[in-house]
């Protein structure tokens, strides 16, 4: 038990999320939440563990021993705690590293969906989850179109998608989206930004239940 209430672990992990997530916030406030808030919260759940290299002792004992490689800390699961450490620990080497091209950076292109679209481009090309060799085929094959597709020289217009009819490069010319993503409008909780991005959140949540069983 780290001292802390349900409402202030969900408030931590929220915060987080949405500075992955959401737009208008700044890259300082993205830092705090991530690579600080988030982090001291996971430091306090896991507590002496993380630098204990062993897994449980048994799990109905109270005041047990526990290391690091134990399946669940304070009832949530070790796997998720260490990845959302391991991903804020990543950010701060980037930033560190290399500061011009984290200037830049658009947190939410790093998420899962991102990387699950991606797969599912190539899963599109060829009908299926392919084996390596054929992964490789297709994966040029796309790169080869998303480069023309942003590709501000091609000199003809391209839609972004069936949905989306607007020319990316059009669109990215006249959005300065490093400055959209870091705007700040968003960082008071009352805000249009704010409320219209949760909204948007809840939606997403809602279609992503649909068909799904809740509860017992």
């Amino acid at each position: 038990d780290a001292g802390l209430d349900e409402s202030q672990i969900l408030s931590s992990f929220g915060s987080a999320f949405l500075a992955w997530d959401m737009r208008d916030l700044t890259s300082s406030e993205r830092t705090r939440r991530i690579e600080h808030l988030e982090a001291l919260l996971i430091y306090n759940i896991i507590g002496e563990a993380m630098y204990l290299p062993f897994g449980g002792t048994d799990g109905d004992k109270e005041d047990t021993l526990r290391g690091i490689l134990s399946a669940k800390h304070s009832e949530l699961n070790a796997t998720g705690l260490l990845a959302l450490l391991a991903n804020g620990n990543a950010r701060r080497q980037f930033r560190e590293q290399f500061p011009d091209e984290y200037s830049k950076l658009c947190e939410r292109s790093l998420n899962q969906n991102d990387v699950e679209n991606g797969f599912g481009l190539v899963a599109g090309q060829v009908g299926f989850k392919p084996p390596v060799v054929q992964y490789l085929a297709a994966a040029a094959k796309i790169e080869f179109n998303e480069r023309t597709k942003f590709d501000p020289n091609r000199g003809f217009h391209a839609e972004h998608s069936s949905h989306a009819l607007n020319d990316p490069v059009e669109f990215f010319a006249l959005h300065d989206t490093a400055e959209l993503w870091n705007s700040g409008s968003a960082l008071e909780s009352g805000s249009t930004r704010f409320t219209d991005h949760i909204w948007k959140v809840a939606k997403r949540a809602i279609a992503a239940r649909k068909g799904r069983k809740v509860g017992p």
